[in-house]
């Protein structure tokens, strides 16, 4: 029994959290609990579900949340849908010095809408909000997205920790009250939350090895010489088999590793012999993507 001589109850909701790889969803969560949560992951479908529990004072209650994080792309979305049934709430996260991901947003809202989740609580959050001279997306557009989604909205830094707190709270305590207290939030104002925390400039932004492991590889990586490894530009003829299954002439820009997967190339010619550039990178020791 509490002060109140009330019993306090335990509850527990899912929360699918949707945004591009790398916008810092699962620093974000990091964050939030300080380690203190529990892990799961899928490599099956790319999810990582996370249990943490949230105590809403007001409600004298604790809440448990499960967030499913999502790994793989939008393109892969086909996979998600048997995943989506049953969720409470929806957090949308994009980078706000990535205009792409801020745009993406609305086609993880489609998904939303088409696994018929429109409904249930959610919040929006633009991460990364502390990087200095690097913002891309201003408050007002953000603020006109959020009325369009009827979305309260935080600026965060995983980083810095701003907002964090905040954040992961207001969605839990949206989850209580239209599960337990049969409250609706389409006559309720939205909140918006800008970042007022420290700039920092990129050059001093180091994070932990911690921070940058992501268990979201699932291939097998073999062991390649060095002196089979690509440069990051390279000629491969008209025969581009297993171009995937090497390594490449890289340094991780977070642990300094040199055991770097490729992960993506695009084509840039339609002739033979056939040039590619490799885009996207793996660190094999930290699973940082780049």
């Amino acid at each position: 029994m509490n002060k109140k001589g009330k019993e306090k109850r335990e509850m527990i909701y899912k929360v699918i959290i949707l945004g591009d790889y790398d916008v810092g969803k699962r620093e974000l969560l990091a964050k939030f609990a300080a380690n203190q949560f529990e892990e799961k992951y899928s490599p099956t479908i790319g999810v990582s579900i996370f249990k943490t529990a949230i105590e809403l004072k007001d409600y004298n209650v604790t809440v448990n949340l499960m967030f499913w994080d999502f790994a793989r792309q939008l393109q892969f979305h086909t996979l998600y849908h048997p995943y989506f049934d049953g969720a409470d709430g929806i957090v949308l996260v994009f980078d706000v010095t990535r205009s792409s991901t801020f745009s993406n947003i609305n086609d993880w809202y489609n998904l939303v809408v088409e696994y018929g989740l429109s409904e249930i609580p959610k919040i929006l959050i633009g991460n990364k909000a502390h990087i200095k001279g690097e913002r891309r997306i201003i408050l007002p557009m953000a603020e006109l997205l959020c009325e369009e989604l009827n979305a309260h909205y935080y600026e965060t830094s995983s980083f810095t920790g701003y907002n964090v707190k905040e954040a992961f709270e207001k969605i839990a305590e949206l989850i209580y009250r239209t599960k337990n207290l049969g409250e609706s939030e389409k006559n309720e104002k939205l909140i918006i939350k800008p970042y007022q925390g420290e700039l920092i400039e990129t050059s001093d932004i180091i994070p932990s090895h911690e921070e940058t492991k992501i268990p979201y590889m699932t291939k097998k990586i073999p062991e390649i010489p060095a002196s089979n490894w690509p440069s990051p530009t390279r000629s491969w003829g008209s025969d581009s088999t297993n171009l995937t299954n090497l390594l490449a002439r890289k340094i991780c820009p977070k642990c300094g590793s040199a055991k770097i997967w490729i992960d993506q190339f695009d084509s840039r010619s339609y002739s033979i012999p056939i040039y590619y550039i490799f885009n996207s990178y793996t660190c094999i020791e930290c699973r940082y993507k780049f």
